[in-house]
């Protein structure tokens, strides 16, 4: 564990971890991760997967998001953000069934929305909950950056997505996992 105590740069606490994920998935960049809470973890506190499949349950052993800025392989140590602002959190904005499929238009994300977590395989990020909908939800994560709603021509949109059916950017998010 790492704390940030003095300095001018702003208070963090990272964790490490180790990729031990159950269904052998690669940890994305900026993705939330979770302690492996089961009775098989050998390195309880240390082992995280990805959110791929997770089940509600699972979600109150929220550890923070991947820092590293790349991929954590099966067995991989890297570092976790577990209190702070994170610049990069992987969000969703947009799904669509097939590659071909128009985008849908997203919500704005305002300052302050709470986040939840999106379980989809292969999406590995958080999305805004509904306004005034986030009951049931630990506020472990909030928007601490402002996104603008896209309400036209979202069917346009490629920016590289290419075949992808979630639409995926980054948000700065103040992150308490802990």
């Amino acid at each position: 564990m790492r704390f940030k105590n003095v300095g001018n740069k702003a208070d963090i606490i990272a964790l490490v971890v180790k990729n031990n994920d159950p269904n052998s998935v690669v940890i994305l960049p900026g993705a939330p991760v979770f302690f492996n809470g089961t009775g098989t973890a050998a390195q309880r506190g240390l082992e995280v997967g990805a959110s791929d499949a997770l089940p509600n349950a699972v979600h109150a052993f929220f550890a923070g998001f991947n820092m590293l800025g790349k991929s954590l392989n099966i067995g991989d140590f890297g570092e976790v953000m577990a209190y702070g602002y994170f610049d990069f959190a992987r969000v969703l904005l947009s799904t669509r069934a097939t590659s071909t499929d128009v985008w849908a238009s997203y919500a704005a994300i305002a300052l302050g929305d709470i986040m939840s977590f999106v379980t989809t395989s292969g999406v590995q990020a958080v999305q805004r909950s509904g306004a005034g909908s986030a009951t049931n939800i630990q506020w472990w994560m909030q928007a601490a950056q402002t996104l603008v709603s896209f309400t036209t021509q979202a069917s346009s949109v490629t920016n590289g997505i290419g075949n992808s059916t979630a639409m995926i950017t980054q948000l700065r998010l103040q992150v308490r996992a802990v």
